[in-house]
C-alpha cells in the first residue's frame, strides 16, 4: 500500500477561498491538475509502498505520541521546485508553523526509529492546490506576486491520520487507516 502522515483541512470557507485560486490557475494558458476539496491535506511523511506488518507497527509507534490540538492558519502561494520551472502549487502556513513543523519532527522521529528514512530536507509546511503539468510562465508569476500575503483563512489541527493513497487515472484515492487524536 502507498501510504503517507497527514493533517486533513476541514474548514469550508478556507476551501471556497482555495477553490477562487484554483478557478483563477484555471484561466491561464496552462495545464494544471487541481486537488479537490475534499483532499486537502498537508503532508507530514509520505511513507510509500508499506505491508500490512509495517501499519499495524505505524499505529503502535504513533499511538505514543502527544500533541495539543492547534489552529493552522494559511497565508501566501508559491511553487516548487521553482518559478522558472513550477511543479506543484502551494499555500504556505503562518499561524502554527511551529506547531506543525514539530508535529512533523515526532513522526519523522517516531517512524525513523521503524526504519523509515528520516526527512533530509526541512519540513516546509504547505498545502498543495495544485500540480503543473504544462506552462504557467509570467501569468502563474503575476497570480503568486497577488496572492503573496493573502491570508486564507485557518483550519483546527485535531488529529493526524495514517491515509492509504491509489493512484488511479482519475486522480489519487485517499483512505483513511488510522486516526490519532490530539491530546
Amino acid at each position: 500500500m502507498r501510504c503517507f502522515i497527514a493533517v486533513d483541512v476541514y474548514d469550508q470557507a478556507l476551501k471556497e477561498r482555495i477553490l477562487e485560486v484554483q478557478r483563477r490557475l484555471e484561466s491561464l494558458d496552462a495545464k494544471f491538475t487541481f486537488v479537490e476539496p475534499e483532499k486537502m491535506h498537508i503532508t507530514l511523511k509520505f511513507l510509500g509502498e508499506i505491508s500490512d506488518l509495517k501499519i499495524r507497527e505505524i499505529r503502535k509507534s504513533l499511538g505514543d505520541l502527544r500533541f495539543p490540538p492547534f489552529n493552522l492558519g494559511l497565508k501566501g502561494m508559491g511553487v516548487f521546485p521553482n518559478p522558472n520551472r513550477p511543479r506543484v502549487v502551494w499555500i504556505g502556513v503562518s499561524e502554527g508553523a511551529d506547531e506543525i513543523s514539530r508535529l512533523a519532527e515526532m513522526v519523522d522521529d517516531s517512524l525513523g526509529r521503524l526504519g523509515f528514512p528520516r526527512e533530509a530536507k526541512g519540513f516546509k509546511p504547505h498545502l498543495t492546490i495544485a500540480r503543473v503539468k504544462r506552462g504557467g510562465g509570467a501569468a502563474l508569476a503575476e497570480i503568486l506576486r497577488e496572492y503573496s500575503l493573502r491570508e486564507f483563512g485557518a483550519s483546527r489541527v485535531e488529529s493526524i491520520k495514517l491515509k492509504e493513497s491509489t493512484l488511479t487515472p482519475k486522480g489519487p484515492i485517499y483512505t483513511t487507516l488510522h486516526e490519532w487524536k490530539a491530546s
